[in-house]
């Protein structure tokens, strides 16, 4: 089985994704067209990062479903579960996991939709500059 060597571990997700989260909860100087250049820079750098970050998260919420899969399985035999217990039962074992992919992809699409803000209010300075 291939196991990728690259992968984030948990821990440095999250704090990744906090690092990123607080920064695209920071305000914008949206009348500054050189501070817009440098977060429209850093949004696209977070993206990226955002993206692989996402990738990783998905790879343990999987890892983790497939390693509790067998034991969950066993239960259900023995318990006599039905399919939709033992579904259910298999997302609160990767409910940490799982909370870690939806934020990764939260904080990618934040960074696209700021991104196209930016552009937006950066062509708007352009060409307010071109009518004066």
């Amino acid at each position: 089985m291939y196991q990728p060597s690259f992968t984030t571990k948990p821990d440095a997700i999250e704090a990744e994704l906090a690092e990123m989260q607080e920064f695209l909860e920071m305000p914008s100087a949206g009348d500054q067209p050189e501070q817009m250049k440098e977060r429209l820079n850093k949004l696209a750098q977070f993206m990226a990062r955002s993206g692989k970050l996402k990738a990783d998260a998905e790879w343990h919420y999987s890892n983790l479903y497939q390693s509790s899969l067998m034991g969950a399985i066993k239960q259900m035999a023995e318990a006599q579960m039905s399919t939709s217990t033992v579904n259910e039962y298999l997302k609160s074992v990767c409910k940490d996991y799982k909370v870690l992919v939806t934020w990764a992809d939260r904080v990618n699409r934040s960074c696209v939709h700021q991104m196209d803000s930016l552009r937006t209010l950066i062509s708007y300075a352009k060409q307010e500059r071109q009518y004066q």
